[in-house]
């Protein structure tokens, strides 16, 4: 999932957050290289206890589950983002690739500081609408994909006619509009929800991520530019 660059600016009619800020560059996105670079680099360290010492240790001292968030592990509830799973790296692929593909669209925008706290925030309402949905499961989660979620859901309210290329279902390559994407996404995660598909993934994690990501971007967006007046 990229951003697609060729799409022309609009005019001053049609006002868009490109006519405000620069094209996006990588360097100028620092907050999401270093938030890609450790969730990798505690990856190669989990790979590393699992293939060598045949140990879980990682995963089980920074996973997230309701049930040792409510004996005071309390710092589970940000540090489960930085694991995923070692048998299907798949996982940590697509979460990384989202937000390396829509982070530094949005900390361009927002700041970095406010992109940390969008981030981090969706990382934490993803798992506190985990734990209320099912507060007495035993079931550890894991992964960035709240977080991503509240990416895409962000970037949907602040550019929603800005069109990405995609992989459907991970093979067919398609353009489509951001907005759009957020919309069928999230419906597929919730029909999942309700009628008990993948139960292996956490869609309610998936939700409160993305419903985060609007409600905070609407509250961190910057303001639209008043109109230049030109003296007659």
């Amino acid at each position: 999932m990229t951003p697609d660059q060729s799409d022309p600016i609009p005019s001053m009619a049609a006002w868009h957050w490109e006519q405000m800020y620069p094209p996006y560059r990588r360097y100028n996105a620092p907050a999401t290289i270093v938030i890609v670079a450790t969730t990798i680099a505690v990856f190669f360290v989990q790979l590393y206890f699992h293939y060598f010492h045949h140990s879980e240790w990682v995963a089980n001292l920074l996973a997230f589950s309701p049930e040792t968030f409510e004996e005071g592990d309390y710092w589970r509830i940000v540090t489960y983002a930085w694991i995923h799973s070692e048998e299907l790296p798949i996982h940590i692929l697509f979460n990384m690739l989202m937000v390396w593909a829509l982070g530094g669209e949005i900390e361009r925008i927002l700041g970095s500081l406010r992109f940390l706290i969008l981030y981090f925030g969706g990382v934490i309402a993803a798992a506190l609408v985990f734990w209320m949905w099912s507060p007495f499961d035993s079931e550890a989660v894991a992964g960035a994909s709240g977080a991503a979620f509240a990416l895409l859901t962000s970037l949907a309210v602040l550019c929603p006619t800005r069109r990405l290329n995609v992989l459907l279902l991970l093979v067919i390559p398609m353009r489509m509009k951001v907005v759009t994407l957020a919309w069928v996404t999230c419906a597929v995660e919730l029909i999942c929800q309700i009628f008990g598909f993948l139960d292996f993934i956490s869609h309610t994690a998936h939700l409160g991520g993305a419903l985060f990501g609007v409600i905070l971007t609407f509250l961190l967006k910057p303001k639209r530019p008043k109109p230049m007046v030109f003296p007659i």
